[in-house]
């Protein structure tokens, strides 16, 4: 059984607050990107056991979280985890695109495809949202309004295209430590350097999650630009200045709005075509060479190539 792990961006992302459990509570739009993405792949174990390999060899076993998917599928349908997973790795790790929650819905997947009797819709969700944040989302990967701590979806409608440009810095960041700092700082505004205004400035911090998805309905790619958020971006400006140098250069080479997707590392661009999205690609390819990895899609509405 096989099947392929799309990611993600988040073009708008408020942080609320900590929860008990140490989850935060958020409010986000996911859209699902066709590239990059990684690829499942689940065979029957001749030995009875459970393993995770992966093209990257660093992310093989059990800390991997195919292996939480499986087992805790595993636990709930009262069977027994003899499978051999292998990912064949494309999405970069702690790049803010879901490239392990992605992974591990799609264990989900095939094992409820596999086993389509023993486990319901609502036991599937519920496990999700215990596996990791973003798994919910990736069991049905179209645009959508997550809030809780991304569990909870309501899918809106999405006809536009929108050509985007997907940088990654190649240094990971940790998820833990974005919203550690900038739940601190999500209500003060940061200029470009990294210094801080006076947070009734802040219109950024104003932009509601409606104000984007209206916008995404009217197919208009200067306003969607206009309107990006995310919480934790000014952290990650301050703390990684290669981002903001990224972030210019996107805009110089002909972007429309840049941000940065989850708790980064990676930024994404907005383009005003996909002719100008591939050309934004090559220019920043050209310039950065090797220090990031870079490419150009265009997220259209679901089940359309």
């Amino acid at each position: 059984m096989k099947i392929t792990s799309p990611s993600k961006i988040n073009i708008y992302l408020r942080v609320i607050r900590k929860r008990i459990d140490g989850y935060h509570e958020i409010e986000t739009i996911f859209l699902p990107l066709e590239n990059p993405s990684d690829t499942v792949t689940i065979t029957d174990s001749e030995d009875g056991r459970l393993s995770v390999t992966c093209s990257d060899p660093s992310l093989s076993g059990p800390e991997n979280l195919c292996h939480k998917a499986a087992t805790a599928f595993a636990e709930s349908a009262k069977i027994r985890p003899s499978w051999k997973i292998h990912i064949r790795k494309n999405i970069p790790v702690a790049a803010g695109l879901g490239g392990g929650s992605s992974d591990a819905a799609s264990v989900l997947k095939l094992l409820w495809r596999k086993y389509p009797e023993i486990i319901s819709d609502t036991e599937i969700m519920n496990l999700a949202s215990k596996i990791g944040a973003d798994v919910s989302f990736f069991l049905n990967p179209v645009p959508s309004l997550a809030t809780g701590i991304g569990e909870k979806l309501k899918p809106f409608e999405f006809k536009c295209e929108i050509p985007v440009v997907v940088v990654f810095p190649k240094f990971p960041v940790s998820a833990k430590w974005a919203y550690q700092v900038g739940r601190f700082r999500r209500n003060r505004l940061f200029s470009t350097d990294g210094s801080e205004s006076r947070p009734h400035l802040n219109s950024i911090n104003k932009v509601k999650s409606n104000d984007i998805i209206s916008a995404i309905q009217k197919n208009d790619l200067h306003k969607i630009s206009s309107l990006l958020r995310n919480d934790l971006a000014p952290s990650l400006w301050k703390k990684f200045p290669l981002l903001y140098i990224l972030r210019d250069s996107l805009s110089e080479s002909g972007a429309l709005g840049v941000q940065v997707s989850g708790s980064g590392s990676s930024l994404f661009a907005i383009a005003e075509s996909e002719k100008s999205a591939e050309k934004i690609a090559g220019a920043m390819g050209k310039r950065f060479k090797d220090r990031i990895s870079c490419h150009a899609t265009v997220i259209r509405p679901y089940g359309k190539s």
